[in-house]
């Protein structure tokens, strides 16, 4: 995965978190990570796993192809 593609991906699971109104702390917990890694990963300075990223995405209670979708795009089923 490219570095723009991973600070794309990292944006989407930062603003799903902040809808969730959850801090980075509470996310790295729920997911079993540590805190630094939710940040390397929001930031686009670290790749993830495909397993990792549905934990985020369960953690947050989205569909993990909302972290791979352009703006205005929709998920119909989960």
């Amino acid at each position: 995965m490219s570095r723009k593609s991973r600070i794309e991906v990292g944006l989407r699971v930062r603003e799903a978190r902040k809808m969730m109104s959850m801090t980075t702390t509470v996310l790295a917990k729920k997911v079993k990570i540590s805190q630094a890694q939710i940040s390397r990963l929001e930031n686009g300075l670290q790749g993830f796993r495909q397993e990792t990223l549905e934990s985020i995405a369960k953690a947050l209670k989205v569909n993990p192809a909302e972290f791979f979708m352009k703006s205005g795009e929709v998920v119909t089923a989960f």
